[in-house]
């Protein structure tokens, strides 16, 4: 029998390396000599409660420290049994049940459970048992498996080898404790003087999250799920991880995801097909994936078994089943002799054979390629799960008479899911689809609970009284006509979100989310929603990555629970703190004082008379519920603060009338866009409240408009809309001004501001994102001046109508190659002035919305972040490559928008201008008018006009989506560019647009990557 310090670790390990890296571990990091020295300790702390063969629980997170309890508990020659912390008490005591541990590991605590041995009389043929693992059991109780020492070693010292496993790499601990795959991140490191990496939760909590991880950690091997993979290429946008190998498993693997990996991590990563149950432990069939098999469609073969190892295809009722014979595989079932000799074969020779379920062929090659199932048994995100164990765990429910679980592909996807089927009863009659769902989490691991619900009056059924399984899977799939066609109550709630988002009806579960007109505003809202309503966190990159609304909602079933935000009260004071937002638009537009662009104009159009007194009650009734409406700012100490107004019943504002109503129609336009100019270019001061200001109108036919401005420090683009929808109640149906529910802007700013210092300070990941993007020096490209003297900073403006057949060709592309329409936009804005410029190097902004936490909806105040993309030119890539980078950019920049603009101008070294924007001067915006014939193309906003006010940047571009048609409006300061200038800009950007999407034919083998995501 194999001794039990073999997993002593100073026998793999040179004495020279005892002193090198073993375990890093958030931070903090571990010698070799000091893991073998903590072990050592831990298995003497563990012998009075851990003989020679007992089973020790091991239930703690993944850390440093379970890695010692793991190699302690084997160097007292006992069993190890992980578990997961995360699973739910009622399937932690069936495991327990079905396996007595002998002692139990804790975060906290070592117990003794007097319990007897359940493995004491287990035929262990001559071999040291070292795991006991569980899969799920078509009786409905998970099956354990008891994991030898030799085949857990074998394999190990297998894999090192043949793939040149040394101290230079870094191996990643990504899988959860619970599977036997988890040995393999662990020991494959540890016995050949590489380095574990061991994340938090928080590292590995999205998928964007992950491959960043990956990258800050500089892991050169990792074992995946092919499906989690293709996540982790979607939204690691430039954090491109500097992967050696991939070792992909646990579910089928073809070419597109093979391409798509290829494209995201380069050519220097070997992708490494890896097959074999956990019976026969860990893995037993390799395939090394060359880039021969790019566009094909069948499977990528498992290849050739490990030495050792054989196989054959034995008869099954629907193909031919894998049966695998080894000397290495596990000591089998565990207290399931049923299972045992169903499954397992052992010869005279010491080899075992074992039925996988599988079925199989043989490639010409001589590979092995795995075509499906013999039987129900299926995976799901690389999980495998016996659908009678959910059925039997849910027939526990009591508002159900009767359950059916089975698998099922939704429409449109590639990978199964679980779905759940169900019969009410009594207790039952009035609860949703999804009821049940809570029991199933008490009782299964999140992994194999359903996502798909379905509630039903009566199973269909057969000739032969069966239930028919195809047509109970045709209740999942409603006609994609109607609004309900989604495949899970997850996706179900996402079409009715994104609906009220977008004011539109709701859509099918297979429409583009970018498509439907979303913008970054509508995803930031969309992830409020979802954490509000769910309870879930999303990161903006993961959601950018995605476009069609089932892989959003398949992300959010994946995505952890959210962490609780409450912003408490903030007590009376003197004097506050800015919000970051505010600092950094003081900082970046008036750091020598105020200007006249700080004023936000608003024209308010009524069909009658408004009277300025009402008026003035609806303004002091907005300053009473929005404490931003009733700030103004103070320097104390070179610091600017914030200073708040009380608003009482003497407090007045005076509001200009003027009367245009005796005016012919066309005189009056022309006065009051004259008021509307006046008001514009003057500044409001800073340091005296109302930071508002309001006049009333009059016009011909009895109607009448409100211009209305208002200083950026105390509101945005958002605010503005807010204000106005709100006097329009107030005004026209004398509706009263609603007060926020949640909480005020002082108290966010205060929140905001502390929360900043500890998410985005030195160190933080959004620091550390925005160095990488100016890892290499950037030069601001400069537009010299034409002229100087007055009215040289006064903006323009030129529109120009964008191709009916280019806009067609834009939406077809856009879904074609899963790329939201904006980053073909932005991308081709890229392309036309690297060409006119001849800039290979440019950075271009664009505001974000800011408002992703629940509640700012409701509030005035300023919440815009503004966030900058950079794009180098490469003339070897390319259009659809340099589309998909500069989305990626566009997506990490408002994941990151939290590390305000003005820091990272500080970061870089660049002064604060008054007159002139640093970094960069050149922005872009995306403007959706469209839905419900709202608005459509006016043909007077094409051509030239004149702004008539003051603009701080040097080339603003708004992309903007009417009902039917697409414009572009490029508005400049006036002294920088001529009108030819302009007009060539406009025509260079919609030819490299024409350019883009006329790539169709030449990228169409990127498209059927696309179409895989």
């Amino acid at each position: 029998m194999t001794p039990p310090d073999c997993f002593r670790l100073d026998r793999y390990v040179e004495p020279a390396q005892l002193m090198q890296a073993c375990v890093e571990c958030d931070g903090r990091t571990l010698s070799y000599a000091e893991l073998i020295a903590l072990v050592d300790a831990r298995a003497q702390e563990l012998s009075p409660l851990v003989r020679d063969g007992d089973v020790v629980a091991i239930r703690r997170e993944k850390s440093e420290r379970y890695v010692v309890d793991l190699l302690a508990v084997l160097a007292r020659g006992a069993v190890a049994m992980p578990v997961d912390p995360s699973l739910p008490d009622a399937r932690v005591e069936t495991m327990m049940d079905t396996v007595a541990p002998q002692a139990v590991i804790t975060d906290d605590s070592v117990r003794a459970t007097g319990r007897p041995s359940a493995i004491a009389g287990h035929s262990n043929h001559g071999n040291r048992p070292a795991y006991v693992m569980f899969t799920s059991g078509s009786t409905g109780k998970p099956k354990a498996i008891l994991g030898s020492v030799s085949a857990l070693l074998h394999f190990v010292r297998w894999q090192g080898a043949e793939f040149g496993v040394s101290a230079g790499d870094r191996v990643s601990f990504l899988t959860p404790v619970g599977f036997d795959v988890s040995l393999r991140d662990i020991f494959l490191p540890l016995l050949h003087g590489g380095v574990l990496v061991i994340p938090s939760d928080q590292h590995i909590a999205t998928p964007g999250a992950t491959a960043h991880w990956l990258a800050r950690e500089r892991i050169t091997v990792v074992h995946a799920v092919p499906s989690v993979a293709r996540l982790w290429t979607r939204a690691m946008g430039d954090a491109v991880p500097a992967l050696r190998l991939c070792f992909l498993a646990g579910e089928k693997l073809y070419p597109a995801t093979v391409a798509e990996l290829r494209a995201a991590f380069g050519e220097t990563t070997e992708y490494v097909n890896l097959y074999g149950p956990s019976e026969t432990t860990l893995a037993k069939f390799f395939f090394r994936v060359g880039p021969g098999h790019a566009g094909e469609l069948a499977p990528i073969p498992v290849g050739r078994p490990l030495p050792g190892t054989s196989f054959g295809l034995g008869a099954a009722e629907s193909g031919r089943e894998v049966v695998i014979t080894t000397r290495h595989a596990t000591l089998g079932y565990i207290n399931a002799p049923e299972a045992e000799t169903k499954r397992f074969v052992r010869h005279s020779d010491g080899t075992v054979s074992y039925r996988t379920g599988d079925l199989g062929e043989v490639s010409a090659a001589g590979d092995l390629v795995i075509v499906g199932r013999a039987d129900d048994e299926v995976k799901v995100n690389g999980v495998r799960v016996h659908p009678n164990e959910v059925t039997q765990a849910l027939q526990g429910y009591s508002g159900a008479q009767d359950v059916c679980v089975f698998a099922t592909t939704p429409r449109g996807g590639s990978e199964p899911r679980l779905a759940a089927v169900w019969i009410a009863g009594p207790a039952g009659q009035g609860l949703p689809d999804h009821a049940p769902r809570e029991h199933a989490l008490r009782h299964l691991p999140q992994a194999i609970v359903p996502t798909i619900w379905r509630k039903v009056a009566a199973f269909p059924r057969n000739a032969n009284g069966k239930v028919d399984r195809a047509r109970l899977a045709d209740l999942l799939t409603p006609s994609e006509d109607g609004p309900t066609a989604a495949a899970s109550d997850t996706e179900a709630w996402l079409c009715r979100a994104v609906g009220a988002v977008l004011a539109c009806d709701a859509p099918c579960a297979t429409a583009d989310l970018f498509g439907l007109g979303a913008t970054s505003i509508h995803v930031a809202f969309l992830i409020g929603k979802v954490e509000e309503e769910l309870g879930k966190s999303l990161a903006f990159a993961d959601v950018f990555a995605l476009t069609r609304l089932r892989d959003v909602a398949s992300l959010i079933d994946r995505s952890p629970a959210r962490a609780n935000v409450a912003i408490p009260d903030l007590p009376k004071a003197e004097i506050y703190a800015l919000s970051p937002q505010q600092r950094r638009w003081w900082n970046i537009y008036m750091p020598d004082g105020n200007r006249s662009w700080a004023t936000m104009v608003r024209v308010l159009k009524f069909d009658h008379t408004v009277d300025a007194r009402q008026l003035e009650r609806g303004l002091l009734d907005l300053a009473r519920h929005q404490d931003s409406m009733r700030l103004s700012f103070v320097l104390r100490d070179a610091q600017v603060l914030l200073k708040e107004t009380p608003v009482t019943d003497t407090t007045s504002l005076d509001i200009e009338v003027q009367d245009f109503s005796g005016q012919p129609a066309e005189t009056a336009a022309r006065m009051l866009d004259a008021l509307r100019l006046r008001v514009a270019n003057a500044e409001i001061p800073t340091d005296a409240w109302p930071l508002f200001r309001a006049c009333v109108a009059k016009l011909p036919g009895g109607g009448s408009a409100v211009v209305f401005a208002m200083h950026h420090m105390i509101g945005d683009g958002f605010s503005m809309n807010l204000v106005e929808t709100q006097l329009r109640h107030f005004l026209e149906e004398e509706r009263a001004i609603p007060v926020p529910s949640r909480f005020n802007y002082l108290a966010y700013a205060d929140w905001a501001a502390r929360e900043e210092a500890l998410r985005f300070g030195p160190g933080s990941e959004a620091q550390a994102y925005w160095a990488r993007v100016f890892s290499t020096p950037y030069r601001k490209h400069v537009f010299a001046e034409k002229w100087t003297g007055p009215g040289h900073d006064r903006g323009q403006g030129y529109g120009v109508k964008v191709p009916d057949a280019t806009r067609a060709a834009v939406k077809a592309y856009a879904r074609a190659h899963s790329v939201t329409e904006f980053s073909l936009y932005l991308s081709a804005k890229f392309r036309a002035l690297h060409r006119l410029l001849d800039q290979p190097d440019l950075v271009i902004g664009t505001p974000a919305a800011g408002r992703e936490l629940k509640g700012t909806e409701e509030l005035v105040g300023n919440f815009i972040s503004l966030v900058c993309v950079r794009s180098r030119r490469d003339d070897g890539q390319s259009a659809l490559h340099h589309v998909r980078r500069t989305m990626q950019g566009l997506a990490c920049a408002m994941t990151h928008q939290g590390y305000q603009y003005d820091k990272l101008v500080a970061d870089l070294g660049w002064p604060f201008e008054q007159s002139r924007f640093p970094l960069t001067t050149v922005f872009i915006s995306y403007l959706n008018f469209s839905g419900a014939g709202r608005s459509p193309l006016d043909p007077r906003e094409l051509g030239f006009s004149d702004l008539g006010f003051a603009v701080k940047f040097d080339k603003m571009s708004y992309v903007r989506e009417h009902d039917g048609a697409t414009s572009l409006l490029v508005q400049y300061r006036n002294n920088l560019f001529d009108r030819a200038d302009i007009e060539a800009f406009a025509s260079a950007w919609i030819d490299e647009l024409d350019a883009l999407v006329c790539t169709e034919r030449t990228d169409r083998g990127a498209a059927v990557v696309a179409a895989e995501m």
